[in-house]
């Protein structure tokens, strides 16, 4: 399954903070298998706009895909694979304080090289560029849309950059 599911529960139920099965060991191996397996399919010649990305990014999503429409990626999968920087933030709650550093280095290796970034006009003529989905076969596609649900973990995730360290556990339902 895709790893937005652990993610969304982590962001939106009690339980799962609670439970230490889930918050100690799942969400933290689900980290962990996420950085192995992007690992293990990505070699020193892997490029993605014109920059290699072995040890630079991880996670699999869902979005828009570039070949067949919406795609759910995940560990293992079939469909084209796509890694997601809003999983990657998303995961920043499972990480440790160095894990956090690797993750957000990560992240802003991606947008300050804008790999995998796409820049958008906001109704006051700012055009900030944000860190989405990209294709590792088809290294050249630019996907054409966000779902803001998709998006989602980057915001809730890259929060906890700013937010004090219990306030999901906190303030989830």
């Amino acid at each position: 399954m895709s790893s937005f599911i652990p993610q969304f529960c982590w962001f939106q139920t009690k339980g799962f903070h609670t439970n230490t099965y889930y918050s100690e060991n799942l969400y933290k191996s689900w980290l962990q298998a996420e950085m192995a397996y992007w690992d293990s399919i990505l070699d020193e010649d892997s490029v993605v706009w014109g920059h290699k990305i072995k040890g630079r990014l991880f996670g699999s999503g869902a979005g828009p895909g570039c070949e067949n429409g919406y795609t759910v990626n995940r560990i293992n999968g079939t469909e084209e694979p796509m890694f997601s920087a809003a999983i990657m933030a998303g995961f920043l709650g499972a990480a440790d304080d160095k894990e956090k550093d690797h993750i957000n280095t990560q992240l802003r290796w991606l947008h300050d090289n804008n790999i995998c970034t796409y820049q958008k006009t906001l109704p006051n003529g700012n055009n900030p560029r944000v860190p989405w989905r990209c294709s590792i076969r088809n290294t050249e596609c630019r996907v054409k849309s966000a779902d803001s649900i998709d998006f989602s973990t980057m915001v809730l995730g890259y929060a906890l950059n700013f937010l004090p360290s219990n306030f999901y556990p906190s303030h989830v339902a």
